[in-house]
């Protein structure tokens, strides 16, 4: 039988596609470097001029409005119906304007390591703990993203889960969807569970609040349902000090 002869260029080609290929294994970064990233990654507000808005905040059926400030430094001042329970509002507006302006001390920290014994893969990254002897908190990392916060004090564990944020223009992201939940370390008894979901939006270079909602349960059928909505939003001021930040949420 006959068979073309094959040139040497042509087998060497053959020889080559037939070998397998070896790919560089991806850097892993370390410990210090994964929370470099996430918080590179945040959106906070810098050269804000302040915003105004209407706020209607509802809890359990329970309806109030007021006027919203919110100055170029933070502060927060309200104007308007206050009536009824006013401490889970102010919680949630210091909660919600505060995280934008606070710098991460936590993660600007360079003294970082994995947690011996959680090397498997998680979706939510590899545990991180800190160099320093006195912190307690624990990290997970994925890409850009703090996936978890973990608050370990003497008598309760506190874990804040992170399932999707919200991304600016430029990159960066927002919290959108997370989970808060704190059990008693010596029972192992789960304290209080809570679901926040936030939407955002974008007015001139800023992304600002447009809802706040969560869901919150304690043992004993103790539940509630919280809502802030923000309207006729419009920036105010002078910038004191630009941010970083349409906007797409993402896993």
């Amino acid at each position: 039988m006959w068979l073309p002869q094959l040139s040497a260029t042509c087998l060497a080609v053959a020889g080559c596609l037939a070998m397998p290929v070896a790919f560089a294994a991806e850097a892993v970064p370390s410990a210090s470097e994964a929370m470099a990233e996430a918080r590179k990654g945040r959106q906070v507000w810098r050269s804000f001029p302040g915003f105004q808005a209407r706020v209607v905040a509802t809890r359990n059926g329970e309806r109030q409005e007021f006027d919203l400030v919110v100055l170029s430094n933070g502060d927060i001042k309200t104007t308007g119906t206050t009536e009824g329970d006013w401490a889970w509002v102010k919680s949630a507006l210091d909660s919600v304007i505060g995280h934008r302006f606070a710098e991460s001390e936590e993660t600007a920290n360079n003294g970082f390591l994995y947690v011996d014994g959680d090397e498997a893969a998680s979706p939510q990254g590899r545990l991180i703990r800190s160099t320093d002897p006195m912190e307690k908190s624990q990290w997970r990392v994925r890409g850009d993203v703090l996936t978890e916060v973990h608050r370990i004090s003497e008598k309760t564990h506190l874990r804040i889960g992170v399932s999707e944020v919200w991304r600016t223009p430029d990159g960066f992201h927002l919290p959108r969807s997370f989970s808060v939940v704190t059990w008693d370390r010596g029972t192992g008894a789960i304290q209080k569970v809570r679901n926040v979901h936030q939407t955002w939006e974008r007015l001139g270079s800023f992304d600002l609040p447009r809802t706040w909602r969560v869901s919150e349960d304690k043992p004993g059928n103790d539940s509630h349902a919280m809502e802030l909505e923000f309207s006729d939003l419009r920036l105010t001021g002078t910038p004191v000090s630009v941010s970083r930040t349409e906007s797409k949420s993402t896993p």
